[in-house]
């Protein structure tokens, strides 16, 4: 599911919270891996009206 898919997923079951994953998580994948455009998804999701927040590791 790419930034596009996800957010057409919040328009159809709009969340309270959306918080975007499987990008940059050192278990699953790389950035150079799995690129995902988070401020596209962050800016779209709030456009929608849904609150979204980005989870950072702390390592």
């Amino acid at each position: 599911m790419d930034e596009r898919d996800a957010l057409r997923a919040v328009e159809i079951m709009p969340p309270k919270l959306a918080t975007p994953c499987h990008d940059n998580l050192p278990a699953f994948c790389t950035r150079t891996l799995c690129p995902a455009d988070e401020a596209l998804f962050v800016q779209e999701t709030e456009r929608l009206g849904v609150t979204c927040r980005v989870l950072r590791s702390e390592t």
